[in-house]
């Protein structure tokens, strides 16, 4: 016997090959993301990746990559292109035709950059294999 759903937990920021990124609303409003912020994502050493807003889109002059927009209208539901965001995060999976679905963990707050969530790169999940009475 085997369970149907082996991982339960639902992504939260999704990567396209095309650079598309979705970002969900529960991410949106743990970094109080707001129409026309730009995003990056900081990489910790290869220890945790984790996403935060670079700029406030009320400070931006000119174009920018991975400006983020509503998916929707009057929704919490955001997107940004990054090609080079996204290829950056493919290095994690071997379907590189297929989206990289990635939820996230918790809220930190760091002096130079703010709030950040961090993103599970990897499912530190482990399971029981030794049979139930």
């Amino acid at each position: 016997m085997h369970s149907i759903l082996t991982n339960t937990r639902r992504p939260d920021v999704t990567f396209y090959p095309n650079g598309r990124i979705d970002i969900t609303a529960r991410v949106a409003k743990m970094l109080d993301l707001h129409q026309g912020d730009v995003i990056d994502i900081a990489d910790n050493g290869g220890l945790e990746y984790l996403l935060y807003i670079k700029y406030r889109g009320e400070t931006l002059v000119g174009n920018h990559e991975a400006v983020c927009r509503q998916s929707k209208r009057r929704s919490r539901n955001f997107r940004a292109y990054s090609k080079r965001l996204c290829s950056y995060m493919f290095r994690f999976t071997d379907r590189k035709n297929e989206p990289f679905r990635i939820p996230a963990g918790e809220l930190l707050t760091y002096k130079d950059y703010g709030k950040m969530v961090s993103l599970i790169t990897r499912m530190n999940i482990t399971y029981n294999t030794e049979p139930h009475d």
